[in-house]
């Protein structure tokens, strides 16, 4: 109270510190960074991105780019001339630390000292016989057959072999990728490219696009919704504001404190747009109501009045979806304990300014003529109490049909896909997807996945191991290749003994193997090795090419490996499975433990905070039931749906539980005043949702409305969590004011029949 009249005294000093803190950190906003690396969602002490860490600073970056050009045209003696320059100009760019292709790609033959490198493309081919030799060497090259020319022979492959991605700049490459590949568009060409840093780089672009849409078209439906709400500038302006300036607080501690602006991050801001209002409509809703009702008292009474009656609510509604945000920090996703955290502070900021600018302002501000009148709101008030009549006259019937319908629901829930496939980010038409989608049609996909070797990687034991786990490997259907040093040597010791395809094995001997090394190296480029085996031969990689992304799937893979490994080999030689394609592995893991551990948590604190508010085990029961239907609905209808649990879906509990637990709280705190005053209990009911009813749908249209321009993205995760989020919201809304009063007038719970008379702090 003493800080309430602290403010009303000093209102212009308020607003005004308030306004002086908020320009401070407009003036960071500039600064925030962005980070698209999906590695960088995880914990960086994990032994899976350790493992990739290891095998990218012996065998250099794991990441390729591909790029295919296919055409009826392709062999052609011009055409041939014209790839060949775009490969030597794919050599240059910066980021490549070397390009595959049938430029640059050899032939094992034999020859008098055993076998000789050369070049798969001597030169460019001019006739018919030549394009005829070409083909033969082509289709008996492993090498390039599947992996650099399609098998139709319609397409060819380049491979760009990436530096270590911290010295990659993606939407660079991305550009300098795109000005080549439009030189190759048209005339009968057909051009696609893929790979991580241009996912990466995509998801950049379609991040600011998304912000430009997200940020005006919130802002816009907020004011629509806020002017329907309470047809009065006031009642627009404050709570947009209090909206306005939580997000630039956030946004500027952010860059202050250099925390990276993400893919999951696009969420911050609206959902301060859709809750950081929140507080801002429940003053105003009942500030508006005292107008009507009690029309004598002055100005600066009635707004102590409301903020006295308001303030425990307001704190616990508040307390309680900053829990349900906090829960996420148990996510083991760092994107989602940094959205948690920073959605935690948003709400907490405008928490603070709803109960000190808002006052401030309206001490201010004249009483808005509309408020006054009163009769627009008539028709609402009679909807709420026939709402209310029909919901707590059959209260046995209403919650047992919920109960059927929630159990039918609920056997959705055993059918929720988890997965991380980049490419489901984006729609089925979206460019990127089906960039994607065809050169995994064309050449295996732009995916790897290392198995690193360590050991005497000359030892014919070794080597043979390795070819068998190879084999084991191209067993699985989303394998597109397998290639290692092992398959090298294989070649060598055939193209030694004359193209004799029963000597396609490895050498008894590890004296020959070293001698087929040495060889290789005077006749070819020793450099050709360094992605397959370090410079002692100590450590080796199997690098294997994978056609489908999906985590699902990869997930299958990398378990099979393991296990196979575990069985047939020693651990101690093949050490670790690694590569991007690890890393989206193990999200489906992280994405259910994260799910679980955060909807557990958020329950159980929603839970104790409204048991020791109402100060009774049944009153935190009644409490989480809304919320615990909403829950069942939503993964019901996710299973039904065929959504996906993916990064942004993974959130989705916690913010439910934080934000819709405030209906709750608002219903049973005001409808327990009305009974300690004395009313009976479907009295007390009927007024409670005349008076707290009104804010509270006032507060689940502000939310469901900044949630919804979330359906407006480019990004089909983002989309459906908007989707999946505005149903959620209106779950717990029906849960609080119509399964509530039911469950009430059925059980007449004693903690709100026989409490003492309570006021708000």
């Amino acid at each position: 109270m003493r800080i309430l009249n602290m403010i009303l005294k000093f209102p212009r000093t308020t607003i005004a510190l308030a306004l002086l803190i908020t320009v401070a950190f407009l003036r960071q906003v500039p600064d925030l960074q962005v980070d698209t690396n999906i590695k960088n969602m995880l914990p960086q002490d994990m032994p899976t991105i350790q493992a990739l860490d290891k095998m990218e600073a012996v065998f250099g970056g794991s990441e390729i780019v591909v790029i295919a050009v296919k055409s009826d045209q392709l062999w052609e003696t011009g055409t041939l001339e014209y790839l060949s320059a775009l490969a030597d100009t794919l050599s240059e760019l910066p980021e490549m630390d070397k390009v595959m292709s049938i430029f640059s790609a050899f032939n094992l033959e034999s020859s008098d000292d055993g076998f000789s490198v050369n070049d798969l493309i001597e030169s460019i081919p001019e006739n018919p016989e030549e394009f005829a030799a070409l083909e033969a060497r082509i289709r008996d090259n492993d090498l390039a057959m599947g992996t650099l020319v399609s098998e139709d022979f319609k397409s060819i492959a380049f491979v760009g072999l990436l530096r270590p991605s911290v010295e990659i700049n993606d939407d660079q490459l991305r550009l300098e990728i795109e000005r080549l590949v439009a030189k190759t568009q048209g005339d009968g060409y057909e051009t696609y490219y893929a790979g991580l840093p241009l996912t990466r780089s995509f998801v950049s672009l379609h991040m600011a696009t998304d912000m430009r849409r997200f940020l005006p078209y919130g802002i816009f439906v907020m004011i629509l919704m806020l002017a329907f709400s309470f047809r009065s500038w006031m009642g627009v302006f404050l709570p947009l504001l209090i909206v306005i300036m939580s997000i630039i607080w956030t946004f500027g501690l952010m860059a202050l404190f250099g925390i990276k602006f993400t893919f999951v991050a696009m969420l911050i801001p609206v959902m301060l747009i859709a809750i950081a209002n929140d507080y801002g409509i429940h003053i105003i809703a009942h500030y508006f109501e005292s107008i009507r009702t009690n029309p004598a008292l002055s100005k600066k009474d009635r707004i102590i009045k409301v903020i006295t009656s308001l303030g425990m609510p307001i704190f616990l509604a508040g307390i309680t979806t900053i829990a349900g945000f906090l829960s996420l920090l148990s996510h083991v996703l760092v994107d989602a304990q940094k959205v948690g955290l920073l959605a935690s502070v948003g709400i907490f900021v405008a928490f603070i300014l709803s109960l000190t600018v808002i006052p401030a302002a309206m001490l201010l501000l004249r009483i808005p003529l509309t408020v006054a009148g009163g009769a627009k709101e008539v028709r609402f008030d009679k909807f709420l109490l026939g709402w209310t009549h029909f919901f707590t006259s059959h209260p046995r019937k209403i919650l047992v049909g919920s109960v059927i319908i929630l159990l039918i629901i609920g056997l959705g829930i055993p059918k929720i896909v988890v997965d991380t496939d980049p490419n489901h980010y984006y729609k089925i038409d979206d460019p990127v997807r089906v960039n994607n989608e065809k050169i995994g049609e064309l050449f295996g996909g732009s995916t790897q996945l290392s198995i690193l070797v360590e050991g005497d990687i000359k030892s014919p034991e070794i080597l043979n191991q390795m070819l068998s786990l190879s084999e084991f490997v191209k067993s699985h259907p989303q394998v597109s290749d397998v290639i290692s040093i092992a398959d090298m040597i294989t070649r060598m010791n055939e193209a030694f003994h004359g193209g004799d395809s029963t000597y396609k094995v490895i050498p008894a001997s590890r004296n020959l193997v070293a001698q087929y090394l040495l060889l290789y190296s005077f006749s070819g480029d020793a450099s050709d090795l360094d992605r397959y085996v370090d410079y002692d031969y100590q450590q080796a990689q199997i690098i294997v090419r994978i056609n489908r992304v999906s985590t699902t799937e990869i997930n299958n893979l990398i378990h099979d490996l393991e296990a196979y490994i575990a069985d047939h080999h020693d651990q101690t030689v093949f050490t670790s499975v690694t590569g991007f394609a690890t890393v989206m592995g193990i999200l489906i893991d992280f994405l259910v433990k994260g799910q679980t551990y955060s909807l557990a948590i958020s329950i159980i604190l929603v839970f104790l905070i409204t048991t020791l508010v109402f100060r009774s085990f049944i009153g935190g029961l009644i409490s989480t039931t809304p919320l615990a239907m909403a829950i069942i609905s939503v993964f019901g209808l996710m299973g039904y749906a065929k959504i996906e649990l993916n990064a942004a879906t993974a959130m989705l509990s916690s913010i439910m539980i934080g934000v819709g637990v405030d209906y709750t709280i608002h219903f049973l705190w005001h409808l327990r005043d009305y009974l300690d005053e004395g009313l009976e209990l479907n009295d007390a009911i009927h007024q409670t949702m005349l008076h707290s009813g009104k804010g509270i749908i006032y507060n689940a249209l502000s939310v469901v409305v900044g949630f919804a321009v979330l359906l407006l993205s480019t990004f089909l995760p983002i989309e459906f969590f908007g989707f999946l989020i505005v149903f959620s919201i209106s779950m717990c809304l029906f849960g609080a004011l119509a399964i509530l009063p039911a469950l009430i007038v059925l059980t007449k719970p004693r903690f709100l029949l026989h409490s003492k008379h309570h006021k708000g702090v």
